[in-house]
């Protein structure tokens, strides 16, 4: 059959044999409701698709992602994915959906503000949680527990748990917070360029 449709119509035979890019479907909250993790590129609106991958135990890692429940990938077209660990992140919703929440804010948060700063991203994925309304005192709290239950951590993220969220926390309560980011996504210069690597 490839050899008739080579022959006949070779591009659509291209067309069928190019692979497609994974469509960004939407995650789902806690509470149910379904977001996207919208950025601009050149002023087009882009969403970022997720990949799930895993298959193993629950509280079992992911090789791929280096020990991360989530990480940002490039795609062969150099547009970015998050990568997320379904089995890591389903012990994180039986456990705290909202951790599973802010999760994925904060794997966003390093494609919109192009930013390799764990606690940058922290800090971004909270003012979003705020912006929305899907954290209040008593979720910030659970999610400060949740962080201090992760121990010892590499530097990138202050080397604790606790100090991870401590770090957060200053960053959002300092005035003004974050500086507004312009879209940083179009040239991908500096979490995308040198190709990421976690």
């Amino acid at each position: 059959m490839w050899c008739f449709l080579i022959r006949r119509w070779p591009l659509l035979a291209a067309l069928l044999a190019v692979p497609a890019a994974p469509a960004a479907h939407a995650f789902v909250l806690a509470d149910g409701r379904e977001v996207f993790c919208e950025v601009e590129r050149g002023g087009q609106p882009y969403r970022v698709p997720e990949e799930y991958i895993g298959n193993g135990k629950v509280g079992e890692r992911h090789p791929e992602l280096g020990g991360s429940a989530a990480v940002v990938r490039r795609q062969p077209d150099g547009r970015p994915k998050i990568v997320i660990d379904a089995v890591v992140t389903e012990g994180m919703r039986a456990k705290l959906p909202l951790a599973r929440d802010f999760m994925f804010f904060h794997e966003c948060a390093h494609i919109r503000r192009d930013t390799r700063d764990e606690v940058e991203a922290n800090c971004e994925a909270l003012a979003e949680m705020r912006r929305r309304g899907l954290v209040d005192a008593a979720g910030e709290a659970a999610l400060g527990a949740f962080h201090e239950l992760m121990g010892r951590l590499p530097l990138k993220y202050g080397g604790s748990g606790k100090v991870f969220w401590a770090d957060t926390l200053a960053c959002s309560e300092s005035p003004g917070g974050l500086p507004d980011s312009p879209s940083a996504f179009p040239g991908l210069g500096g979490l995308f360029d040198p190709p990421y690597a976690p």
